[in-house]
């Protein structure tokens, strides 16, 4: 039996990084939505959770974790944008607290070729030990910066039906390179 994860959209409604014509949420709406349909199609069980309007960023947060812990899962994936007053940087890498998020981080831009998509950055795979919403899980979590939405080449890949597409299949295969190697569900 396949295991579940829970996908979380980052940041509430009209809030997050900006850049390019696009709005952070929902780059993340649309990419859940896709994570949603690929990973059901290959057996996963999943939890979409958006959180609802008006909350603060750290009000956000804690609804958004006790969501995925009351929840439960085998696997939990923050969705997010990056963004920088330097217009050049670019590039996708997935953030960790723990060392096993650090490994399924690892198997999403490597194996599963996220890092390739959309390169650029120095470190693929970055320890994260302030955000909360990596360090309050009760489960395997990580966090996903899909590209920068203020790089030109970065923002027209996560403006796409496509281009969210191929993002979405990159973390497909890395989780599924992570399910092969047991690391979720701990």
């Amino acid at each position: 039996m396949k295991k579940k994860i829970i996908v979380e959209i980052g940041h509430t409604a009209e809030t997050g990084a900006v850049g390019h014509g696009l709005k952070e949420h929902a780059v993340c709406r649309l990419l859940g939505a896709k994570l949603l349909g690929i990973f059901e199609e290959a057996g996963y069980e999943v939890r979409l959770i958006d959180t609802p309007v008006g909350m603060s960023n750290s009000q956000e947060l804690r609804w958004a974790v006790e969501e995925a812990n009351r929840d439960g899962g085998d696997l939990l994936i923050s969705l997010h944008c990056d963004a920088s007053d330097n217009a050049a940087a670019h590039g996708a890498h997935v953030c960790y607290y723990s060392t096993l998020g650090q490994r399924i981080g690892e198997r999403i831009m490597l194996q599963g070729g996220l890092a390739r998509l959309c390169p650029g950055r120095s470190q693929a795979v970055v320890e994260r030990r302030g955000l909360y919403v990596l360090r309050a899980s009760e489960m395997p979590a990580v966090l996903v910066e899909a590209g920068f939405i203020t790089h030109a080449g970065d923002a027209r890949l996560l403006a796409s039906e496509a281009g969210l597409g191929q993002i979405a299949a990159c973390v497909l295969a890395g989780v599924e390179a992570a399910e092969a190697a047991g690391l979720l569900g701990h």
